[in-house]
């Protein structure tokens, strides 16, 4: 009795040992990667977790949310339950991984024939012989579990290629109650966002994709090569539906190609490590200006010693100088160095010639110098021309360089005029560092690190 109450509870969301045990902190100017994560090799349990789902598919049901990554312990399974396991995957139409032969036990290292297992006997796995082709079948699992879950809601998924998504070509597998994607790589790897496109295509009601590390510069260098001007990131991706998109650093021209595709988009947060592929985001999202409810767009500073402003550039680059075409944005997120150059001083008009009317939320992030004048402009004028701002947030660069402390403590005055116009000022402190994975809801539990500013603790 206690189990038909409980068991559903407790599918309702499962996680794999996916969650990285510590992270690198610390800067070294020839490696952008400072966040490079430590796993360890973990049992997680996923293909106890099949043989549940596939002989009880009422719990399967009861699963909504799935959380699986690919770097873990070797799958130790019984012949039967590799029987099971491949009759579960045959029924789908998922070819078996060129792990399946088993090779690399300790005992009796047969290969099986014609995917029949040998029979009794008894097989241990250690560290001694690690078999890599035994990574295929944690990926082979993983999609089986996808696939056996058709309810699933919201998926996050870590990996270092996506490959074995391409199981989903295929198969007739249609995942229509997933809303959320979130993909990241491992192990300072990542992928193409193409390689998504099986799984996309299987699940026609997505609405909300997270796709970091989509760059596939480490996982093949040469393809990334070729496709830089754009045309190869969007073939065939099946996003006509997805209304908000989080990815960091892509190629500027594939950025925009990549805006284009998304036809229903309505929120975009979007993160540059580098000043050298600053994307002209104007140009890039203007498609989007009749229907862009929420943007969100910065640059993540490494923890290098020195002050923010030492990490911008000191040459002209393109920033954002108004948003009034717009129609629908209600929040923007941005770095005050996307709306000042290092050399542009406050004239006090910026921000009132860059907001549409129909802004509610204003979110100011990394602000190293004050912003007093434009931000006294916009206290004035928000009755009149921005009848709907409600909220405002000020994230100001830590540390204070010691010759802006005067004018930051000054800038803060902003917050009673602002009061008094009915609008409520917060102030945060935004670090250098952010680890990105934060941008996901419920990607770095566990770990002290620090967030990106625009980071939310709980799935949307």
């Amino acid at each position: 009795m206690l189990c038909s109450f409980v068991q559903p509870v407790l599918f309702h969301y499962y996680a794999t040992g996916n969650l990285a045990r510590s992270v690198r902190t610390d800067f070294q100017e020839y490696n952008r990667s400072w966040d490079v994560e430590y796993w360890n090799f973990e049992d997680d349990k996923l293909p106890a977790f099949l043989r549940t789902l596939i002989t009880r598919p009422d719990l399967a049901l009861c699963v909504r949310s799935l959380q699986l990554q690919g770097f873990g312990d070797q799958d130790l399974c019984s012949p039967d339950l590799m029987r099971l396991l491949f009759n579960a995957g045959n029924a789908l139409n998922f070819k078996p991984p060129a792990g399946w032969r088993w090779k690399g036990w300790a005992e009796d290292p047969e290969d099986w024939s014609d995917y029949e297992p040998p029979t009794n006997r008894t097989y241990i796995v250690s560290y001694e012989n690690f078999n890599p082709d035994f990574l295929d079948f944690h990926d082979w699992l993983r999609a089986l579990a996808i696939a056996l879950t058709p309810r699933t809601k919201m998926l996050m998924y870590v990996s270092e290629g996506l490959s074995e998504l391409d199981l989903f070509k295929e198969t007739k597998t249609v995942l229509p109650a997933l809303k959320t994607l979130a993909l990241r790589g491992a192990n300072d790897e990542d992928y193409f966002l193409s390689s998504i496109h099986p799984l996309l295509t299987a699940a026609p009601n997505l609405e909300t994709l997270y796709a970091l590390d989509c760059n596939g510069v480490k996982n093949n260098p040469s393809r990334y090569s070729l496709m830089a001007k754009g045309d190869m990131w969007i073939e065939n991706l099946a996003v006509n539906k997805v209304h908000k998109l989080v990815l960091d650093e892509i190629p500027p021209a594939a950025f925009e190609k990549l805006i284009e595709r998304f036809v229903q988009l309505e929120d975009l947060e979007y993160y540059i490590y580098s000043w050298a592929n600053y994307p002209n985001i104007m140009q890039a999202i203007s498609p989007t200006k009749g229907r862009l409810r929420r943007l969100c767009f910065g640059y993540l500073p490494p923890p290098a010693p020195g002050h923010y402003e030492s990490r911008l550039p000191d040459n002209d680059y393109a920033t954002i100088t108004s948003l009034q075409e717009f129609t629908q944005l209600e929040e923007l997120v941005i770095d005050q160095a996307l709306l000042y150059r290092k050399s542009y001083g406050s004239k006090g008009t910026i921000l009132v010639t860059l907001l549409p009317p129909s802004i509610r939320r204003i979110h100011l992030t990394y602000v190293y110098k004050s912003m007093y004048e434009d931000l006294m402009s916009l206290a004035h004028e928000a009755p009149r021309s921005f009848p709907n701002l409600r909220s405002l947030k000020i994230g100001l660069s830590s540390p204070i360089p010691p010759d802006r402390i005067a004018e930051i403590e000054k800038m803060k005055a902003v917050e009673s005029t602002f009061v008094s116009m009915g609008v409520h000022v917060s102030w945060a402190e935004d670090l250098k560092g952010p680890f990105l994975y934060t941008a996901i809801p419920g990607g770095a539990p566990g770990l002290t690190v620090t967030h990106v500013p625009a980071s939310k603790g709980v799935w949307e």
